[in-house]
């Protein structure tokens, strides 16, 4: 049986210290079928692409390396774009540029698509700060659990399982081409609006608890850069539920609210200890310019007592968090004034 072509796309923006890694793991896969890696050259400043071309040069095996470059920078999403316009295989595997994969990954994945109809299948990941490695969700016993498209984005945003980021999945080519996705050039989490767009109506996916993935949090990475700063953190987030709401408004989906309503909770709580304010500081601060207002939102809804019981235990956590933050600061303060 002929296995099916496989499209690994990977841009790359100042990551000299990590592209080695990242390019040397697609090398290592173990997958028997063709593929294709597409390393689309973002214009940055660093030599990455310099060990892009020793490497590939040094490389004599099954892999078809494509290297694109961009005549200035134009942003990650723009660069997926790029990666996507030219592929020809028939999955897409998108690829971060400072992380790696495990050497049966594509393998793994592609036998999942066998006898299935499905719109997305996502592999296990663990996470890496520098040394310190954080296990992920895979284990010794393999599960494959099918889903649907919604739950997979429900079950993100109440933190259950699942990473919405677009790395670590296998994509049907056709399926892409047919909703005719592109990522927006929106500062973060641009993947959650590609997912979003995909998945906000019936669809199937497969995911598997076998780790496939290595995701790297470093200094300096997009995600890292916006998070440190707290009105442009804040921006962004603004910007990103606009789009959801856009997206909402064409589907009648209402994944948008519960996203801009944990992405709330989650800002106030990471601001407040980042800036060393209390909660209610942080509070003003966000409200000052945000367009909507959380309670408002839930309080419009008009929905069963079950629904706002739901809601209200998976936003538990945030709230205790929140509690035990301003305890603490008060202790704080009180011992400095000792």
């Amino acid at each position: 049986m002929n296995q099916p072509r496989i499209s690994i796309i990977i841009p790359v923006y100042n990551v000299e210290p990590y592209i080695a890694e990242c390019l040397q793991s697609v090398m290592r896969q173990n997958y028997v079928g063709p593929i294709e890696c597409i390393v689309v050259d973002d214009c940055g400043t660093d030599r990455s692409m310099a060990v892009v071309e020793r490497l590939i040069a040094e490389y004599d095996g099954p892999i078809d390396f494509v290297v694109l470059h961009h005549e200035k920078n134009k942003g990650l999403s723009c660069a997926r774009n790029t990666g996507m316009d030219v592929a020809h295989g028939d999955y897409i595997f998108f690829l971060d540029s400072d992380d790696w994969i495990s050497d049966d990954c594509i393998g793994h994945l592609v036998s999942l698509t066998i006898d299935k109809s499905f719109e997305m299948i996502s592999g296990g990941m663990d996470v890496f700060r520098g040394e310190y490695e954080e296990k992920g969700k895979g284990n010794d016993a393999l599960v494959v659990k099918k889903i649907s498209g919604q739950e997979f984005l429900f079950n993100w945003v109440r933190g259950y399982s699942s990473v919405i980021s677009v790395w670590n999945k296998l994509y049907p080519k056709k399926y892409l081409q047919k909703k005719s996705a592109r990522f927006k050039s929106i500062p973060l989490a641009e993947d959650v609006l590609f997912n979003y767009e995909l998945f906000c109506k019936p669809s199937t996916i497969y995911v598997s608890n076998r780790v496939t993935y290595h995701y790297r949090k470093r200094e300096g990475s997009v995600i890292d850069v916006v998070r440190k700063n707290p009105l442009k953190d804040r921006d962004e987030i603004v910007l990103l539920w606009l789009e959801l709401k856009k997206v909402r408004d064409d589907n009648g989906f209402d994944f948008f609210n519960e996203y801009y309503l944990h992405c709330y909770g989650y800002r106030i709580f990471a601001l407040s200890k980042r800036c060393g304010l209390r909660f209610y500081h942080v509070f003003r601060l966000l409200h000052k310019e945000y367009p909507y207002r959380p309670l408002k939102i839930w309080m419009t809804q008009k929905e069963s007592f079950s629904w706002y019981l739901d809601r209200l235990m998976w936003s538990l956590p945030s709230l205790m968090g929140f509690v035990w933050f301003q305890e603490t600061w008060r202790i704080k303060r009180l011992i400095k004034k000792d």
